[in-house]
């Protein structure tokens, strides 16, 4: 069992902040991409985005990464690891956020050592003041490991029963492992207009706080992403996702005025 004064010991350098799906479908891809955009934009300083779900790998795709290399790649190199070599690896086509992005199109047959994915974090941590790491779904061997080197880790559940029932797995893994209560920030996503299932239910079963509730808006994703691009700005949806942003770096985004006429001239 992890001892607790470590467990509350942060590491130097930025904050690291992971997204795991209770189980797969719940959405962490989506709210880890448009949440290191918020960061950025907000903060006003660059932030990384590292795709670590091995077995999808689809921050490549939603965020149009034009690199050839992967995470595996900077994982298998950490010999070499230094500003240089890591520059050689990143994807740079989004303003304000860098890309390491999973496997173009291979399988990933060997996964990483815990060690490893330590060790990289670390040295991201080093190089950037916020990173956001998508882990995936579940507890897998790379995602306990990547757990210990973050500062938080947003869970995110839908109201389905065997996500929730997955979410309790993980609040129970964090306890037993010693990691301190709120390292684990669970947010609910897709939640109806109107539901039998309330957030104060929800908070009762799982015996934690929910950080964020993000609105099911379907359409809004399928017609953005088959755009090839992410939502706007100020978009409904967006901007309820940039919450999550807003509470982790405790900037709040500039409400933009909105224009309106007057005797025909521009207020």
């Amino acid at each position: 069992q992890r001892n607790q004064s470590t467990s509350k010991t942060t590491a130097k350098g930025g904050k690291t902040v992971g997204f795991l799906s209770a189980k797969g479908g719940c959405g962490a891809t989506t709210l880890a991409c448009h949440s290191a955009l918020d960061i950025a934009r907000f903060t006003g300083k660059d932030a990384l985005l590292a795709d670590m779900a091995f077995a999808s790998g689809l921050v490549r795709v939603m965020m149009q990464s034009r690199s050839r290399y992967s995470v595996l790649d900077a994982l298998q190199n950490m010999q070499r690891m230094d500003p240089s070599f890591w520059r050689g690896l990143v994807s740079n086509g989004t303003p304000g956020v860098e890309v390491i992005a999973g496997t173009p199109s291979e399988v990933c047959r060997e996964l990483p050592t815990g060690t490893d994915i330590r060790h990289l974090l670390k040295f991201i941590r080093s190089q950037y003041e916020w990173s956001v790491i998508d882990l995936g779904h579940g507890l897998e061997p790379h995602t306990l490991a990547a757990i210990e080197e973050l500062d938080h880790l947003i869970l995110v559940a839908t109201l389905e029963m065997p996500a929730l029932h997955q979410a309790k797995t993980v609040f129970r893994y964090v306890s037993e492992a010693g990691y301190s209560k709120d390292k684990v920030l669970l947010v609910l996503n897709r939640m109806p207009r109107r539901g039998e299932i309330s957030v104060t239910d929800i908070e009762n079963v799982l015996s934690s706080a929910v950080y964020c509730t993000i609105p099911n808006d379907y359409r809004a994703l399928e017609s953005a992403y088959s755009s090839g691009r992410l939502l706007t700005d100020d978009h409904p949806l967006r901007q309820s996702i940039g919450q999550i942003a807003a509470k982790l770096t405790g900037v709040q985004p500039e409400e933009k005025k909105k224009k309106f006429s007057l005797f025909g001239f521009a207020v």
